[in-house]
């Protein structure tokens, strides 16, 4: 009895042992002395105030394959070919669906092919992804204001253009 007693009692110890013992701090290299992880709090610690996260504002397009969709875009669109536009910023948004100036322009581009309903979808889009971002905000809201005049609201087209024409709304 005395025997398995004490074999429940080395196993017992064994579970509850002391950390492995590491060299100081100073004898380390530095390599070792530097967390590469972020320190997080226990579980444990109670928060009486939450800290909201600033995020950084989404950037404009991620890659110069955007940039050139972009710009072919906007070179379809001036000679009057917009199908190619269209096509061109969907390809574009394919590649970064988060930037709310592809969606904006996607709402003019189908509004003037006579696409409304797509183009309302697409600007109601911009506008969710635009966030705090003060270009993106103007893009979308711009877009918008082409959707009230087609709708014959020319003065709340005209106020939303003057609030944002400057780019200060």
């Amino acid at each position: 009895m005395k025997i398995v007693w004490l074999l429940l009692m080395m196993v017992l110890a064994g579970c509850s042992s002391a950390p492995p013992i590491t060299a100081p701090v100073e004898d380390r290299p530095a390599s070792e002395t530097a967390p590469t992880e972020p320190i997080q709090p226990p579980a444990s610690v109670r928060r009486d105030t939450e800290v909201p996260i600033a995020l950084p504002p989404p950037k404009a397009p991620s890659n110069n394959a955007t940039e050139a969709l972009m710009i072919a875009s906007t070179n379809a669109a001036a000679a009057g070919d917009t199908r190619s536009a269209i096509n061109h910023l969907q390809r574009a948004i394919r590649l970064d669906g988060r930037n709310a100036e592809l969606w904006a322009r996607l709402s003019t581009a189908c509004l003037r092919d006579g696409q409304i309903d797509s183009a309302r979808q697409y600007a109601s889009r911009a506008l969710a992804l635009a966030g705090n971002r003060g270009d993106w905000k103007r893009s979308a809201w711009l877009a918008i204001a082409e959707l009230e005049q087609f709708d014959g609201n020319q003065a709340e087209a005209d106020r939303i253009r003057q609030l944002y024409a400057s780019g200060r709304g």
